[in-house]
């Protein structure tokens, strides 16, 4: 699922769309990758809070550094190809 945002977001931008078409797949991106870990929880049925919030922030992170780096590679390839 994430492969499929990712390329919903580079392909977002080679059509030219707006900045915002990043920051939702970022957002989106980081929405699964709390849900995937929420779904694998730990065998003692207890994550502590700072565990939780460390891992929260660092789904953000990788999802906006993901999504930014696809939008940006979908302008580049729009501008080699002439779109």
């Amino acid at each position: 699922m994430a492969y499929l945002i990712i390329l919903a977001t580079t392909v977002a931008g080679v059509l030219q769309a707006a900045w915002w078409a990043a920051v939702a797949g970022a957002c989106i991106l980081a929405l699964l990758f709390i849900a995937e870990r929420r779904s694998a929880s730990s065998p003692t049925g207890y994550v502590g809070a700072t565990d939780e919030t460390f891992a929260s922030i660092v789904a953000f992170i990788n999802g906006s550094v993901a999504c930014s780096a696809a939008f940006l590679l979908g302008r580049a390839t729009a501008w080699l190809w002439g779109i």
